[in-house]
């Protein structure tokens, strides 16, 4: 009789590449659908595995589109223990899974697989993680004016940080948001601040 598997000694086992992939983006993401994760390379026997195990909840969401309920993964505490445990995402820049905004969560991994491929999952910004480089990026200016102007701005969201982010070296390359029919222009008036503080170019996609 096969041994059950515990979280005890599935913590203890090495992971593939394609493993730390996938988990890299629902930490990053928030949420995904099944089809995503395994996009990302996990084989859908060692998804189930981890979900008997308490990794990954199922949510449930209705698409915009065809007014169908669908599932979506996220991660639960224990999953977002393993990830930071295993040093895949530090927990301050995992992504909030907001079920308010699952679809939003998918489309922006949709987007994602438009401009790159899974691998690339390791050079993604969570939200939280470009805030941290905003204010990094702030603190080390040696204009204070311009500091305390483009702080102020962020404080009264007339800047504001985007969905995602790819990093190169270091620094933020692009960034990446979804627009809503719920976006007023200075919402996406913000989001192109926050970028072109960052001195990059904003790519959006509307759902």
């Amino acid at each position: 009789m096969a041994k059950k598997l515990t979280y005890k000694h599935f913590k203890e086992k090495n992971l593939m590449r394609r493993d730390k992939d996938s988990l890299r983006a629902v930490a990053k993401f928030g949420y995904l659908t099944r089809e995503q994760i395994l996009s990302f390379g996990m084989k859908a026997n060692r998804l189930r595995e981890m979900e008997k195990l308490n990794l990954f909840k199922i949510d449930h969401y209705r698409d915009k589109q065809d007014g169908q309920y669908k599932e979506a993964l996220r991660l639960t505490e224990t999953g977002r223990k393993y990830v930071e445990e295993k040093g895949l995402v530090r927990r301050e820049h995992m992504q909030q899974a907001r079920k308010n905004a699952i679809q939003h969560s998918i489309a922006q991994v949709d987007l994602f697989f438009k401009h790159y491929n899974k691998h690339d999952i390791e050079r993604v910004a969570s939200e939280p993680m470009q805030r941290e480089m905003l204010m990094e990026h702030i603190n080390n200016m040696t204009d204070r004016e311009r500091a305390n102007e483009i702080l102020e701005q962020y404080k009264n969201r007339e800047l504001s940080i985007t969905d995602f982010a790819i990093i190169k070296d270091g620094k933020i390359e692009a960034t990446y948001e979804i627009i809503t029919d719920n976006y007023g222009e200075e919402e996406i008036q913000a989001k192109e601040s926050f970028s072109e503080v960052m001195e990059v170019r904003l790519t959006s996609y509307r759902i």
